[in-house]
């Protein structure tokens, strides 16, 4: 644990100074999805990933995209209900393919949605979440990578994390 929490550290301050640079490829969301969602551990059976087989391939750096999946799977698990399903819905829309992250845990209000985008910011200091680093990094990941991470209401209660990425 503390080996992650320095790494996140480490990849903030490279990441705010501008040095973390990505090495874009074309990168299918098949090579990448399924690896991260994996690495969520005995929970990864809760998660449902919905891809079109003719899904087009993205640009991005796959070591880095796949970190963001992970990050944002692991949220969405963490925060879900035991039991609740978490889905990974991609589709391409005009020059980008959309990937929707869908739980249906809390959610964060509107009002703090931009606020937990930044370095250290939690909802709550309940102990039950972590530094307040994961999201922040994923945004800056994926802004590096020339896409765009957005936070929506799920429909019903939740929260989904949207990872727009251009085409390849």
């Amino acid at each position: 644990r503390l080996t992650a929490i320095i790494t996140n550290l480490l990849d903030m301050s490279r990441l705010e100074a501008g040095v973390l640079r990505p090495v874009l490829r074309t990168t299918s969301l098949e090579e990448v999805v399924p690896s991260a969602v994996h690495g969520t551990g005995q929970r990864a059976k809760d998660v449902v990933i919905e891809m079109p087989p003719d899904l087009a391939e993205v640009q991005a750096d796959p070591a880095l995209l796949e970190r963001v999946v992970a990050t944002l799977v692991t949220n969405a698990v963490h925060w879900s209900p035991v039991g609740a399903t978490v889905r990974l819905h991609a589709h391409r829309s005009a020059a980008t393919v959309q990937l929707h992250i869908i739980d249906h845990g809390p959610g964060i209000p509107r009002h703090q949605q931009a606020a937990v985008l930044q370095p250290f910011h939690r909802l709550d200091d309940s102990g039950s979440g972590g530094l307040g680093l994961g999201l922040a990094i994923a945004d800056r990941l994926v802004a590096a990578m020339g896409g765009q991470l957005e936070l929506r209401d799920t429909p019903g209660g939740g929260l989904t994390v949207v990872v727009a990425l251009p085409v390849s």
